[in-house]
C-alpha cells in the first residue's frame, strides 16, 4: 500500500526492504553483516538554518534548526575517527522553547525524520518565529531579546 501524499517515509526502510527482497530474508542480512542501523550515511536534506521543524514521532517538539552535522564534514570525520568506527548518528543543533518560555539549544538526532512544521506558532512557540528570523539575519539580537521579553510578559499576564 503506497504512503499517503505528504507523509514521511524513511528512506532506509525502502532500502532495507529492497535488499531483503533480493537476498531473501532479514536473517540472511544479519549473517552477512549488512545492517544499516549504525552506518553513517550523509542523507542530503532540504533544511537550512532558521527552518522551523519537527521530527516524526515528536510532533510537540517544535524547534528552529541552527545547524546540521553534515554542514561540517571535517567534524564528522573527526568524530568517527575518535569513536574508532564508521558509524555516526545524523544530528543537528536546534533551538527549543522550554515550558518556562526560556530559549535553549540542544542536539537533535535523526535528521532523516525532520519535517517542516506547518502548524500555528501559539503561546511560547511564538518565540521560534523570531528565532528563525534572527538565524536568517532578518532581525538583530536586540530585537529577538525584545520579542522574547514581550512574549514572556504576555504569558505571565495571562496566568
Amino acid at each position: 500500500m503506497p504512503a499517503p501524499p505528504n507523509s514521511f517515509q524513511n528512506p532506509f526502510e525502502s532500502i532495507h526492504k529492497e535488499i531483503e527482497r533480493i537476498l531473501g530474508s532479514d536473517d540472511l542480512l544479519n549473517k552477512i553483516g549488512m545492517q544499516y542501523d549504525w552506518v553513517y550515511v550523509d542523507i542530503p536534506t532540504p533544511f537550512k538554518k532558521g527552518d522551523i521543524l519537527i521530527r516524526e514521532g515528536y510532533e510537540h517538539d517544535v524547534f528552529v534548526l541552527d545547524s546540521l552535522d553534515s554542514d561540517n564534514k571535517k567534524q564528522i570525520q573527526r568524530t568517527i575517527k575518535i569513536a574508532g568506527c564508521d558509524n555516526y548518528m545524523t544530528e543537528g543543533t536546534g533551538f527549543f522553547v522550554g515550558d518556562d518560555g526560556i530559549l535553549y539549544s540542544d542536539h537533535v538526532h535523526g535528521t532523516d525524520t525532520f519535517e517542516y512544521y506547518r502548524g500555528k506558532l501559539d503561546d511560547k512557540y511564538k518565540l521560534l518565529h523570531h528565532v528563525s528570523k534572527y538565524l536568517k539575519s532578518e532581525i538583530t539580537l536586540p530585537v529577538l531579546m525584545e520579542k522574547q521579553c514581550e512574549i514572556m510578559l504576555k504569558q505571565r499576564e495571562s496566568k
